[in-house]
């Protein structure tokens, strides 16, 4: 009797211990938001700092005074939707990175996540960094359907066409050094363990490629080598020159857009 009483006496600790620890990890946090520093970094009363999972927003030059594309409207969006509010943060594997910010979802009031707000109003695009994947599916569908709608962001192209030169891919060895937006058909493509190649030629060691360094992968909500090959597409970028090949390197998603 005694051993039976001890068995499930140990049973019941270990489970009430795996529930502290689940709710431990998916426990939400409420915090006061005191600043924003840019679109998906902010600043709590306490003075943490708090960089949102899943997205990216567009970069902001303090020092000169000047953002990307969407950058200002992004900061923008964040001070009318949790600057001076209470939110709750979601904390996925990694608490904090190597710089000590906090990781987290943050839920509004009316238990909306805003890091999907962001992506869904094309102010983010998706960054999912392994091993914080909670929300990856939910994160990749959101980012597809503001890609699909040229909402935001994705709008950058069509904005640029009246600024800069559309050229065909044929003439990019007579931009470079330019930033031009690049028509043309991915006639094939090819990933190693460090660069996939966008080709727009089948002598791709001559003729213009689109690079994508693979680290920046995780804010594509598809497989560009898989998706892009066959379909004609429009580029925005710097010509360069690597071993003599006029190429850009695309590290933004939204600077490459299939043309229907």
């Amino acid at each position: 009797m005694r051993n039976k009483l001890f068995i499930l006496t140990a049973a019941l600790i270990l489970l009430l211990g795996s529930y502290f620890f689940i709710g431990q990890k998916n426990s939400l946090a409420e915090i006061h938001i005191n600043e924003i520093i840019d679109g998906d970094t902010y600043k709590t009363s306490s003075g943490k700092t708090i960089r949102v999972l899943g997205v990216d927003c567009p970069e902001i030059d303090w020092e000169e005074g000047q953002g990307e594309y969407f950058a200002f409207k992004a900061k923008e969006f964040a001070e009318d939707k949790i600057l001076d509010k209470k939110v709750e943060l979601e904390f996925d594997t990694e608490k904090e990175d190597k710089y000590g910010r906090l990781l987290a979802y943050i839920y509004l009031n009316d238990s909306e996540m805003f890091n999907l707000q962001l992506l869904q109003e094309g102010y983010a695009n998706l960054m999912i960094i392994p091993p914080n994947k909670r929300y990856e599916a939910e994160f990749k569908e959101t980012a597809k359907r503001a890609r699909r709608e040229k909402t935001g962001i994705w709008s950058k192209i069509e904005y640029y066409q009246d600024q800069v030169e559309v050229i065909s891919w044929q003439n990019a060895d007579s931009y470079v050094n330019e930033i031009v937006i690049v028509k043309g058909k991915i006639e094939s493509t090819y990933s190693s363990d460090k660069v996939t190649y966008l080709n727009f030629s089948e002598n791709y060691n001559e003729d213009f490629a689109v690079v994508i360094f693979n680290e920046d992968l995780i804010k594509f909500d598809y497989n560009p080598a898989e998706y892009l090959e066959g379909k004609e597409v429009k580029v925005l970028g710097k010509i360069e020159v690597y071993k003599n090949v006029p190429e850009i390197v695309l590290d933004k998603p939204y600077n490459i857009i299939v043309v229907e």
